[in-house]
């Protein structure tokens, strides 16, 4: 039978089966894979570029590693993390529930979303980051980005960046909940569909880099 429940969402049904051994192998894999994805375009970008001077070092300053890369890093941090609890708190009923949610730490509130199944509502963003992560910034900024988005190697670089960042932010969120796993005493059919699953998912996720890849090459 055929369904139309997203990719993601299945990707997220799957991950909640996984003992942490899996987690942590996926940690390495997607990790990986972001990492060499990222060097692997950068060192493929055109090798020489004149300097644009003070006042057109965009390139420059939004480098991962690079001056303004801190700040930036901070503004995407803070934007995803609204993003969550606008998901999350649109779930939550009355007004206790909202005061404790809002109370929490970050942590706190990374492992609220998990337990309470909002996390399948996270990854629909990472899905939607290929139309999202170069979306006009507001008041000033707005023609700043429109110029950025003219440049193909910077555009690229934006798309790795942003890249990087949900997969850390995923990534993270795994690596924490370990402790909310599958039981410890399965049965055996229940083992064997958990391996099943794996596979499964190790293959989704590799599709999903290699949708990265392409994305990467439309904006190159």
């Amino acid at each position: 039978m055929v369904t139309n429940t997203p990719v993601s969402t299945q990707i997220m049904t799957s991950l909640q089966s996984l003992d942490p051994n899996v987690k942590n192998g996926l940690m390495v894999l997607l990790f990986s894979s972001s990492i060499f994805l990222y060097y692997w375009r950068r060192s493929s970008s055109t090798p020489s570029r004149p300097s644009r001077g003070s006042s057109g070092n965009r390139l420059g300053r939004n480098r991962l590693g690079r001056g303004g890369a801190g700040r930036k890093r901070e503004v995407a941090d803070k934007e995803f993390a609204e993003r969550v609890e606008r998901l999350n708190l649109q779930r939550l009923q009355s007004l206790a529930e909202k005061d404790h949610y809002n109370s929490l730490k970050s942590w706190e509130k990374f492992e609220y979303i998990f337990k309470n199944n909002v996390i399948a509502e996270i990854i629909p963003l990472v899905d939607g980051f290929s139309n999202s992560y170069a979306q006009p910034e507001e008041g000033a900024n707005k023609a700043q980005a429109q110029q950025q988005d003219q440049d193909p190697e910077e555009k690229t670089e934006r798309c790795l960046q942003q890249h990087a960042f949900l997969t850390e932010k995923i990534l993270m969120t795994l690596f924490k909940f370990d402790d909310i796993d599958i039981e410890h005493e399965v049965s055996e059919q229940r083992r064997a569909e958990i391996k099943i699953r794996r596979k499964e998912i190790i293959r989704q996720i590799q599709g999903y880099n290699r949708q990265i890849d392409e994305i990467v090459k439309h904006y190159k």
